[in-house]
This record gives structure tokens, sequence and C-alpha cells, in this order.
């Protein structure tokens, strides 16, 4: 349009053109599909082109100077942006596929192992009232054996328990990791009927802290308890992850707490993860449920976490949002959707 409306005999300056192919390869990194790109292209210089030709003074020559000459230029650049985009794409392609391979692959490595586990497991329960039931029939005929209390014994049929939930707790962080890394389906998830209060506390009490002052950072405020109908062991794996999120922010911030509580109303029951820490950062928020998006260093976490807990509440109906002022507080709430019986 510069070139046309140009007085006639008169040379716009190279500068126009050079800016022009600028703002095409711009646009071409912006536009990274291929046909669209080339669609886009066209029709914007075609609306470019039309008002200029019905201009009655237009600079014909100096048009085709600008235009029609280096069309070859401007086409040759279209077609290498789209196809420096077309590579990039299967790039990652293949790294989604070579990472879903890996992830098949040490899972099929982990659950042999933890299946030899909770195999031996149950064993061991199995075994373990004959054994007992033997001690205490040697200790009645007189027969000198060791002193064994039925704390410990109980102590014993707990830990073997404790195993067992650990194994199907390992099971379901593999599972995480190939919803993660190969798009696996939840749809077939199981649903269970549970208190909230119930869920929190197992959380609590699962949670690996790593001392006592950081197991009293947290509070369950949980005064109406209800029942929630989801998948009870990845809701306990939701809590788990925003208990590591909200005591890495406290910690980080050294001061505040955190807080679990639970409300509802006509339509949904919530579970709210509180803590008055450092907060988020307006700029992070935006992302922090993107799949592979991290704050942390290198090491300290693969960014799997939350798009992981939103994946699982969006497969069952639910949602997941995060609330936060940066220094101040967090809030995650997940909603769930109320079920009639």
């Amino acid at each position: 349009m510069n070139a046309a409306y140009a007085p006639t005999g008169e040379e716009i300056h190279i500068i126009w053109i050079l800016q022009y192919f600028i703002a095409l390869f711009l646009f071409i990194q912006l536009i990274v599909n291929g046909a669209l790109a080339t669609l886009l292209w066209l029709v914007a210089s075609t609306c470019a082109l039309l008002p200029a030709l019905s201009y009655p003074n237009a600079n014909f020559s100096e048009l085709e100077r600008v235009f029609v000459y280096p069309i070859t230029g401007y086409l040759t650049a279209l077609g290498f942006g789209i196809l420096t985009n077309r590579k990039t794409a299967i790039i990652n392609s293949e790294k989604a596929a070579a990472a879903s391979a890996i992830g098949a692959n040490l899972a099929h490595e982990l659950r042999t192992p933890l299946a030899s586990i909770n195999a031996l497991s149950k064993g061991a329960g199995n075994l373990l009232p004959i054994l007992t039931d033997a001690y205490e029939k040697a200790k009645t005929a007189g027969i000198e054996v060791g002193k064994l209390r039925k704390s410990q014994v109980d102590i014993l049929s707990n830990t073997l328990g404790t195993i067992r939930n650990e194994v199907e707790y390992s099971n379901t962080i593999i599972d995480m990791l190939l919803v993660n890394t190969a798009d696996k389906s939840l749809s077939d998830v199981e649903m269970n009927l549970f208190p909230v209060r119930e869920a929190a506390e197992e959380a609590v009490r699962r949670y690996p802290f790593n001392n006592q002052r950081e197991r009293d950072l947290i509070r369950i405020e949980i005064d109406e308890d209800f029942e929630l109908r989801a998948p009870r062991l990845l809701v306990i794996h939701i809590l788990f992850n925003l208990m590591k999120n909200a005591l890495y922010f406290v910690q980080q911030a050294r001061k505040g707490h955190i807080s679990i509580r639970a409300e509802q109303d006509s339509a949904h029951w919530r579970i709210l993860v509180h803590d008055t820490g450092s907060g988020i950062p307006a700029a992070i928020r935006p992302h922090i449920f993107e799949r592979f998006y991290t704050t942390t260093h290198t090491g300290q976490g693969a960014g799997i976490g939350l798009s992981f807990c939103k994946l699982v509440m969006e497969s069952i109906g639910g949602s997941i949002r995060c609330d936060s002022e940066e220094g101040e507080y967090a809030t995650f709430t997940l909603e769930f959707p109320k079920v009639r019986a």
C-alpha cells in the first residue's frame, strides 16, 4: 500500500521491504500451523492490495518493484518457516513418544518387584496368626521361647498392612507418570464413597514429613464432615501434592501455616488447602496446571504434580482452581460434583 500510494516516479525506501521480511518472519513464528499461516498471509495481502489497486493514481511500477519482483523471496521465507515449524512439531512428537516408551518400560520394571512385595506381605500376614498361636501354645507347654508382647504382634500386623498400602500408592504413582507421559485415560478409575475428614487425616498421617515441625504446620479444620464420591486413593494423592507445595511456600516465607478445610453447597462438595506462606506470583499462576511446568531447580520437581491433580479432577467431572496473593496466601480448591444416592 505504501508503494501504491507513493507519487509516480518516486521509490519508497528499501527499509520498508526489510521490515516486511521481518514482519513475515515473526508472523511465521507465531502461526505454527502451515496451512493457516499461508491462508492468513494470502487474505492479508489481498486486503492490502485491493484498496491500493482501486486508487486512480496508483504507482504500479513501484508496487511491482516491492511486491511482484520479491514475491519468490516472500514465498521462500513463508515455506521455510512452515518447514521449520513442522520439524519442531515432529521433534516434540518424538520427545513425547520417547517419554511414553521410557515411562512404559519403567512401569513394567517397577510393577514386578512391587507385585512381589505385595504377595510376600500378604503371605506373611496369612502366616502371622499361625505363628502367634504356635507361640502361645509353646509358652503353655513350658517350652522356652523369646518374650513377645501382644503390642509387638499388633505392630507387626499393622506394618504388613502399611506395606500393602504403600505398594498400592506406588502403583498409583506409576499410573500418574504414565498419564502425564502417555496421555493414559482415567475413564476406568474406580469410584469410592468415603468421609472427607478420613481422607484428609490419612493424607496427613501418611505424608513423609521431614520432621515434627513440618507436621505441626498442618491443621485439619473440617467442622462439617460429609462423604465424597471419588477415587479415594487419587484424592489422597492430590492432597499429598497440595501439602507438598504448601509446605514449600510456607518454609520459603518462614511464616504461616497450612489448613485443610471442607465446605459444600447445593451443587458441589469442596476441599480447600490454604496456606499463609509466600503465595504464588501473578505471572506464574496461569501456568501452574500446565504439564511439565515447574519453577523449582532441576531435580526438585518435574512439573507433573498439579497437572495430574487437574487431570484427575476433570476426569471425575470436578475442577481445581487456585486463588493467591503474593506474599500473603495461596488457596487450592478441589470441587467435586454432588452425586445423589
